[in-house]
């Protein structure tokens, strides 16, 4: 009796470990993909002279939290290199949720504001990007490089 009662609770312990690990582990792994944020490699295309052309964007945190980064994109026949960095507004970072960046874009033709909003996993990003301070209307958009360069 005590051997069969033994084995019926062995079974229920394996099964609620089993169910357990199940239910936890794609949690987990939704944490992880998460806790960087948006920072990392995203190639894509962004529209520039009348023309989508390929981008590589880099973003990271700063030690205070802040969204910066660079970008090098295609100019005929040379690279573009530039800055971005999360849009300060009276000494607040503009973010409008935790998926949307309103970034300060900078390179040799001037600068302005970029509008991106990423995925829930942040794999990629839909986005705008406008010159000076005028409203972004023009497309960029990105997906996580990984190993490859564009």
């Amino acid at each position: 009796m005590l051997i069969n009662l033994l084995k019926h609770y062995r079974k229920t312990v394996c099964c609620f470990i089993l169910i357990s690990v199940l239910l936890i582990r794609p949690i987990l792994s939704l944490a992880q993909m998460t806790s960087d944020g948006p920072s990392g490699r995203y190639c894509g295309f962004v529209f520039h002279a009348g023309t989508n052309v390929s981008v590589e964007l880099t973003l990271q945190h700063n030690e205070k939290g802040r969204l910066i980064g660079h970008m090098i994109y295609r100019d005929d026949e040379t690279n573009t290199q530039g800055t971005v960095e999360e849009w300060i507004n009276q000494d607040t970072t503009y973010r409008m949720n935790s998926t949307q960046h309103m970034l300060h874009w900078q390179d040799k033709y001037g600068s302005g504001l970029a509008l991106l909003t990423f995925d829930q996993n942040f794999n990629q990003f839909q986005g705008l990007w406008g010159a000076n301070l005028q409203k972004p209307h023009y497309p960029w958009t990105g997906k996580r490089c990984n190993d490859y360069t564009s």
